[in-house]
């Protein structure tokens, strides 16, 4: 098959395309804002555009191509809640791809967020469902959240086949690279380059994460069966198994950093209140989906277990660390 991904150079964008690449030819279109392309790996069934999203060379790509896994987004909090265009820009781009797609009747892959499921997480302590109502507050906090949900309904409203899947907390090594801001990326930051942990409101907010891997099996099985039954579904992806608090996973990192011999000694944990990330911020206590419907519909398990991924993550990051440094230092 022929696919194409946009923000194909971005954290998941990268672990997909070379998977994807082993067996299909992959063109990724990216215009590297956040995306880095430090983990794609050389290979000649990949070819790299590096735009940001336009009508024209959208047009000469998706007319090839058998599928569009559109991953290109702005993320991450601190970013959504003081730029509120950049954000609005989301939707604007699903709109351009989502109309040329329609033009060439091909079936869209779209990554949504976790985050579309708003205050739920206040209200109800168990784990998110698809049919779930979304609950959220005036703020800026869900500019993001609010964005995707306009996006969900832009790619449910074009006729054409699509899965969208719902992201829950995937961590590796590759997120934030340039800036490390979101919970895993900052702290293994930290530990790396033995810098202080920060840490917004108590620390006892509860997620489940799960492994960029399993994030990308569950999107290949996704592109398998979108090609075969051409069916417009919505799934949560990510890990049902295991919940932590965000201060379980800063003591986990840095017990496995000690065993790796990344740390001999414990580092400075600084606590911040969450009004530091914007005048009114809500944090989610508890953050866990449901997956029995990408399961029994998918055939989707996620496999590794939080101190397996993190000690993953840690070996990749110590590979790339000298070219870490210079992605930091731009």
């Amino acid at each position: 098959m022929k696919i194409l991904i946009t923000g194909g150079a971005g954290f998941i964008g990268s672990y997909l395309s070379n998977a994807l690449s082993q067996n299909n030819f992959v063109f990724i279109l990216d215009d590297f804002s956040s995306g880095t392309g430090l983990l794609l790996e050389k290979n000649s069934n990949i070819k790299i555009y590096r735009s940001e999203i336009n009508k024209d060379i959208l047009e000469n790509i998706v007319k090839n191509v058998d599928l569009i896994i559109h991953l290109a987004s702005i993320v991450g909090v601190d970013i959504t809640i003081k730029n509120f265009k950049k954000v609005i820009q989301n939707l604007k781009n699903t709109l351009i791809l989502t109309k040329i797609a329609q033009k060439y009747n091909k079936p869209i892959i779209f990554s949504s967020s976790s985050d579309v499921y708003g205050l739920l997480g206040i209200f109800k302590k168990k784990s998110f469902k698809e049919d779930d109502f979304f609950v959220f507050e005036f703020s800026n906090r869900w500019n993001y959240a609010h964005v995707k949900c306009l996006e969900e309904n832009v790619i449910r409203l074009s006729n054409l086949p699509f899965i969208i899947f719902r992201i829950f907390n995937t961590y590796g090594f590759g997120v934030d690279l340039k800036k490390p801001s979101r919970v895993f990326a900052s702290f293994l930051y930290s530990i790396i380059f033995k810098k202080p942990i920060t840490i917004f409101g108590h620390g006892n907010q509860k997620r489940a994460f799960c492994y960029i891997d399993d994030t990308v099996k569950g999107f290949i099985l996704g592109v398998k069966y979108l090609i075969k039954n051409k069916c417009k579904e919505t799934f949560n992806i990510g890990n049902d198994k295991e919940i932590y608090s965000i201060n379980e996973l800063k003591d986990l990192m840095i017990k496995i950093a000690k065993k790796l011999k990344i740390l001999h000694e414990d580092i400075d944990v600084i606590y911040l209140p969450t009004k530091e990330r914007g005048d009114i911020f809500t944090d989610i206590e508890f953050r866990k989906p449901d997956l029995s419907k990408i399961k029994n519909i998918l055939g989707y398990e996620p496999k590794i277990d939080l101190k397996t991924g993190i000690e993953l993550s840690f070996k990749k990051a110590l590979k790339f660390k000298n070219k870490w440094i210079k992605l930091l230092q731009k």
